[in-house]
């Protein structure tokens, strides 16, 4: 018995020493927080929770959750929020806010997991597009300049210069759409592997690309219309 009440009193004195040092740590993490120096912030903040976990530390855990959140470590500050909403006694400011920081969290992890699940060959897909849009108008006009000197020459009229002016601008029109129509191909062809590797994994080794081929340009006229025409395989 005498010598407990000396260890007894050592042990307090130790817990207080703790409790006194969590505050002053707590103040510096809250700080750090505030600057935006979330690196500092969460190394307090955890060195706080060491010493404390009690509802006195709230405001550090509430510190480190934000910090975990600007980290993009979503699933760890969700784990610290739920660690909050288990604790008796917090301030109804800090329930408020980990209500806040909590939905904000569960938005940003549901749009990075829609990100990663995004099929690949968007690029592509875009890119595609974009040219396959931006080749039709030199397409078409070039035809218009070509078929103009084709009608003539089904007439038998003297043709002008209309070939001459429309054929660049055509071939521009064709390779545009060619290339478009290769990339967004190449675009369905990553989003279907990547969709068959996630559900088959074995499927996805037999399958073979599908080749890009153009087969050639052709021209037609019907008395006062013409046509043109692209084949090949995309």
């Amino acid at each position: 018995m005498a010598v407990a009440g000396p260890m007894r009193a050592r042990a307090q004195s130790a817990d207080f020493d703790a409790i006194d040092q969590a505050d002053v740590l707590q103040k510096q993490a809250l700080k750090a927080a505030r600057e935006k120096n979330w690196t500092l912030a969460r190394s307090l903040a955890e060195e706080v929770l060491t010493l404390d976990v009690s509802f006195a530390t709230a405001p550090s855990r509430l510190v480190l959750a934000r910090a975990l959140q600007q980290e993009e470590n979503y699933p760890g500050a969700l784990y610290e929020l739920r660690q909050l909403e288990q604790l008796d006694g917090v301030a109804d400011k800090i329930v408020e806010e980990v209500a806040e920081l909590r939905a904000e969290t569960e938005a940003l992890q549901a749009r990075a997991e829609r990100l990663a699940a995004r099929p690949e060959g968007g690029d592509d897909r875009n890119a595609g597009i974009g040219l396959l849009v931006g080749g039709a108008a030199p397409l078409v006009l070039g035809g218009l300049f070509v078929g103009t000197d084709i009608n003539h020459a089904a007439q038998q009229e003297e043709s002008g210069t209309w070939a001459v002016i429309g054929g660049p601008i055509l071939a521009t029109g064709v390779i545009l759409e060619v290339v478009g129509a290769g990339l967004l191909a190449r675009s369905r062809r990553s989003a279907r592997a990547a969709s068959l590797s996630s559900a088959e994994p074995w499927l996805a080794q037999v399958r073979r690309p599908v080749p890009l081929r153009v087969d050639g340009l052709s021209f037609g006229v019907d008395g006062d219309r013409f046509w043109l025409g692209l084949s090949g395989s995309f």
